[in-house]
């Protein structure tokens, strides 16, 4: 049995003896890559050029981006649907 100098002080004496044995590198945390993007690379490099053309020339009344907004010309342009309040993120990412 491995000791990772760690005293066991669980009660389910199954989970205890697995925790006594299991190598302490196992019980680092390690980094999760996460969800993957919906927009492919291309697809992101084409995204900063639309606020560059204006909301006018994507059919908005007033020349003013909006989160909202954007999320629509996303989904219109590239079949992704994001909410409002990711669009920000993802514009500063």
């Amino acid at each position: 049995m491995m000791s990772t100098g760690v005293e066991c002080l669980c009660q389910d004496q199954r989970a205890a003896l697995i925790l006594c044995q299991t190598d302490a590198d196992a019980l680092k945390v390690g980094t999760s890559p996460g969800r993957p993007p919906k927009l492919k690379a291309a697809q992101q490099r084409g995204l900063l050029r639309v606020p560059l053309k204006g909301p006018l020339a994507h059919g908005y009344n007033t020349n003013v981006w909006t989160t909202a907004r954007i999320a629509e010309v996303i989904t219109r342009e590239f079949g992704v649907s994001y909410h409002r309040d990711h669009v920000g993120r993802l514009m500063h990412s």
